[in-house]
Formats: structure tokens, C-alpha cells, sequence
């Protein structure tokens, strides 16, 4: 048992090794094709934040200037359109986002193989082919995520997503099953070897969500690169209600007999968000590290199956 458990997180490290030497290899490719629906995500989110903060800040020159949107519905439909592009951008570059998760698998699939690195629209396509099966996928794994933010579900959920945690790999190389078969091969490619998915998964998670985060982020405290990151954003906190919201929260502990004391720091909230910002592009531009890894896992596994099924038919 011993020795399998070591064979098993042996193993685990192998595919992790090698999908990142995949993915150093494409690095430039992967940058191109993930730089907007990453970026696009932040830019919208951004660019609607600062339309909305210099039409409030300007909305009195405004009626001013044109007396009749002195309206609450005239100004808000004004505001709808004003945010318009902002908004299209963030939800062109979410939902390629969410294409990119499908997509990639294939094109991982392709560089295992060895073969190179064909045009992203291929591998794009297999998601439009398939739009159905694959919001069935999102739908369900959406809802299952939404019960997970119930504590008491946390492990019951972490269990099941160890099992589902290839159904994108079944969806992008095993075209024509439907969802529920999906999920069924997934389970059942998971089912006997629950270790060794749980080891790269968390190996994946560790590396991705933590180490490199952590790298970076001390890069950017060595450089003071986050002096320079901090200053849009902290011309735009001071624009916002904090003394107003630190006012409220402050009641509301006062009224529970709280004694502690919450202040919101322009610096800290500022560094906090720029933290976040540099987090979030780091954990998108390193999904096809992940997709990679899965697939590889995946093929493995698909492998060892057949070799199963060959013994026995002997």
C-alpha cells in the first residue's frame, strides 16, 4: 500500500513536471491567446467603474448644460448607454474566457502529441459545435459551486469536484457524449485512481493559486512596483463614500457590542485591490498550465484502462 500511495504521488509530480514544460515550451502562444480574455475581463471591469465614477462626478455640469436630464429615468438610461461598450467588452472577454476552458484541452491534446500549434479557431470550434453539451456542463457546475458556498457542504463538495474534474477533458476529446455522459466518464475515469487525481489537482492549485502569486507579489514589494500600481487607484478610492461606509460598519459593531475598531486606509484598500488585480491575471494566464496537466492526467488514465481491459481479455 505503501509503495503504491509513493508511486501514486510520484507520478502526480511527473505530469506536473511535464505540463509545465509543455507549457513553457507555448508560453508566447498562450500569453497571445489568453491576454483578452484576461485582460479584457479587468479593462471592462475598470473602464465601467470609471465611466460610472466621471458621470457622477460630472453629472451637475451635465443638467446644467441640458436642464432636461434633471430625470431619474432619463439619467439612468443615459448611464446604461454611457456603460454600453465598457460592458460588451467585459462579457466578449468572460465568455471567451469560458470558451478558453474548453478549448484548451484540445489544443493541449494536440501538443502531447507532438503536433503544433494549429490555429485556436480548430480548437475554438469544438465549443461552438458542442454549445449545448457545454453550457450543460457550466450550468451544473455553477450550481454545485453556489451550494458550496454553504459550509457545511465544503468537503461533500470538494469530494464531487474531484470526480467532475475532468469532464472538460471528456468534452474537448471525446465529442458526441451528451452531459450526463460527460459526467458519468468522469467519475468513472476518476473512480480507482482518486489519489493520484487528488495529488495533481492539488499540486495544480498549490502552484498556480499560491506559489506563483506569492512569487510575484514579493517581486513587485522588492521592485516597488506596487507604488506605481497603487497611484489610478488610489486617485479613484478617494472618490468613493469610505468615511460614510466606515461610519455604518462601525454602528453596526457598536450595536452587536463589538469593541473592534474598523478603519478603511485609502493605502491598504488600494494595495488590497492592485494585490487582487495582479492575482486574478496570474491564476487566467496559467489555466492552460492546468488544462494541460488535466489532459495529460486524462490520456494517463484512459491508457492505464486499456491496458486493464487487454489484461483481462487475455
Amino acid at each position: 500500500m505503501a509503495k503504491k500511495k509513493e508511486f501514486t504521488i510520484i507520478s502526480a509530480f511527473k505530469i506536473f513536471f511535464e505540463g509545465i514544460k509543455l507549457y513553457l515550451q507555448n508560453i508566447d502562444k498562450f500569453i497571445y491567446y489568453m491576454s483578452f480574455p484576461v485582460l479584457g475581463q479587468i479593462i471592462g471591469i475598470i473602464l465601467i467603474f470609471t465611466t460610472v465614477y466621471l458621470f457622477a462626478s460630472h453629472i451637475n455640469q451635465i443638467i446644467s448644460i441640458n436642464p432636461s436630464l434633471d430625470n431619474v429615468s432619463v439619467m439612468f438610461i443615459l448611464l446604461i448607454l454611457i456603460i454600453t461598450p465598457s460592458f460588451t467588452l467585459f462579457i466578449a472577454s468572460c465568455w471567451k474566457y469560458l470558451v478558453a476552458i474548453g478549448a484548451l484541452n484540445s489544443m493541449a491534446n494536440n501538443i502531447i502529441s507532438g503536433a503544433k500549434f494549429e490555429d485556436v479557431n480548430i480548437h475554438n470550434d469544438i465549443v461552438t459545435r458542442n454549445l449545448g453539451t457545454f453550457l450543460g456542463l457550466m450550468l451544473i457546475l455553477s450550481l454545485l459551486f453556489i451550494v458550496g458556498i454553504i459550509p457545511i457542504f465544503w468537503i461533500i463538495l470538494l469530494i464531487i469536484m474531484i470526480y467532475f474534474s475532468l469532464v472538460f477533458q471528456i468534452f474537448a476529446l471525446e465529442e458526441g457524449l451528451n452531459v450526463i455522459e460527460i459526467f458519468k466518464k468522469s467519475i468513472q475515469t476518476v473512480k480507482g485512481n482518486f489519489l493520484k487525481v487528488t495529488f495533481v489537482l492539488f499540486l495544480l492549485w498549490l502552484f498556480t493559486y499560491n506559489i506563483l502569486p506569492s512569487l510575484i507579489d514579493f517581486a513587485f514589494e522588492k521592485l516597488s512596483l506596487y507604488k506605481y500600481l497603487c497611484i489610478p487607484i488610489e486617485a479613484f478610492c478617494k472618490n468613493l463614500p469610505l468615511a460614510e461606509t466606515q461610519t455604518t460598519i462601525q454602528t453596526i459593531m457598536s450595536a452587536i457590542n463589538s469593541k473592534i475598531k474598523y478603519e478603511i486606509a485609502i493605502q491598504e484598500l488600494s494595495k488590497s485591490i492592485a494585490t487582487s488585480l495582479l492575482e486574478i491575471i496570474i491564476i487566467g494566464y496559467t489555466l492552460p498550465l492546468r488544462s494541460i496537466c488535466c489532459t495529460i492526467l486524462y490520456k494517463n488514465l484512459e491508457t492505464k484502462k486499456l491496458k486493464e481491459k487487454k489484461i483481462k481479455e487475455l
